[in-house]
């Protein structure tokens, strides 16, 4: 099923102008930890501490080569990212990082193609970030002024 995501990015700790695109969202929460090792004593006991969240987002969507080259330059020109979408009943906020972009396809340059991007968050407690009290947001000025 499709659905709408929203990214929103900080560069130079001013919040950019957000960006809504329609996709097939496919998320995948998992939890790791930085130690994670067996017990000297009893090998059935295993050590783990300092959990933290490592999910990955897959955005399945279609786009023309002006859309596709428009998401291409606001991932790569922007410092922080945050994905909004929202996943059963429950409408989540993250940070995201992403390790390449898909290349556009010849046939892509002229016509509408399927690209798949995926976003990867890593967070040890995430906290709803509210953008509309952050300075630079939208035609006000917030409470707080920019990201620091």
């Amino acid at each position: 099923m499709n659905q709408f995501f929203k990214l929103r990015a900080i560069k130079n700790h001013w919040l950019q102008p957000e960006k809504e695109f329609l996709a097939k969202i496919k998320y995948e929460p998992s939890i790791k930890y930085t130690t994670n090792k067996q017990s000297v004593f009893n090998q059935t006991v295993t050590h783990k501490r300092g959990m933290y969240s490592e999910d990955t987002i897959t955005c399945e969507m279609i786009l023309s080569p002006d859309e596709y080259l428009d998401l291409k330059e606001y991932l790569t020109s922007k410092e922080n990212i945050y994905i909004e979408f929202t996943a059963g009943t429950k409408y989540l906020q993250m940070p995201v990082t992403f390790d390449k972009i898909p290349p556009m396809e010849d046939n892509g340059r002229s016509f509408k193609a399927q690209y798949v991007f995926t976003f990867k968050s890593i967070y040890y407690t995430n906290k709803f970030v509210d953008f509309n009290l952050v300075k630079g947001y939208g035609f006000g000025y917030g409470l707080i002024y920019g990201f620091s």
